[in-house]
This record gives structure tokens, sequence and C-alpha cells, in this order.
């Protein structure tokens, strides 16, 4: 019995080591005054949200189990949730990820569990379709506004 009780508390002193999270929030954000349409092409699941800024702020959230700080840094200074902004037609553009088919990570642990979550924010001048294409309902170019 004594030996259980050791090998108990032993294995709960070291259980947070072992199941540790990691945890970035990252913020990019994408000037939108000229735009009229906007398409966003992510390999991840995402939600849109209007707020009342007048750019675009994308909110990344990454969680890693079973993976150190240096793995966390490497993928983020190699861009691994990097976006691009090209432009579509005449007025709109597309917000891309950099890397569309992101690989599976792993560490000397073994295969790493990421979990992604990505809020987009949205001018409320904007509305969606059913394609989750953004376009401006109005003319309400934020150099144009007047304030009084």
């Amino acid at each position: 019995m004594k030996y259980f009780f050791s090998f108990l508390v032993s294995f709960i002193a070291f259980l947070p080591i072992g199941f540790s999270q990691l945890e970035k929030t990252l913020y990019q954000d994408f000037n939108v005054d000229q735009v009229k349409s906007i398409l966003f092409e992510m390999p991840r699941e995402y939600k849109i949200e209007k707020w009342a800024g007048t750019q675009i702020l994308i909110e990344t959230k990454v969680q890693l189990m079973y993976a150190s700080e240096a793995v966390l840094k490497y993928i983020i200074e190699n861009e691994r949730y990097a976006l691009l902004m090209e432009p579509e037609g005449d007025d709109g553009i597309v917000i891309r990820s950099k890397e569309m088919k992101p690989g599976i990570l792993k560490s000397k642990a073994g295969e790493v569990t990421e979990t992604v979550d990505v809020k987009i924010y949205i001018p409320e001048e904007f509305t969606i379709d059913e394609n989750n294409r953004l376009y401006r309902d109005l003319d309400t170019n934020s150099s144009t506004i007047r304030k009084w």
C-alpha cells in the first residue's frame, strides 16, 4: 500500500508536465477602405462577427498539446497561420491562408494535437452571402465619413 500511495503521488505530481498545453493568440488586420467585396479562403473553419471597426481584424487562437515553446515559436515564425490579401477584380480582395494544406505537427514526444480557432471581425457595413462572400452595403468609405 505504501508503494501504491508513493506511485499515486508521483503520478499526480508529474501529470501537468505530461499534458501541458500551449496557447497563443495572433492578430492580423486588413485595410478595406476601398474594397466592395471580400472572399476568404482558409483551410480551417472560421467564425465571422461584425464590429464597429473600419478594418478587418482576424484573431487566430492556437492551442498545442504535447509540444514545447520552441515548436510553437518555430511554426509561428514560419508563418503557418499567416494570411495574405490579394486583389480580385476591380474592387474586391481575397484573404487566404499562406499555408492552404498545413501538415501534421510532430515533436520529440510524437504527434502534436493542434486546435485553431479563427474569428474574423468585419466592419458593420458588410453583408455576408450564402457563399461567405462579403459585400459592402453602402458607400461608407471611412475616408468619406464626415465627423461633426
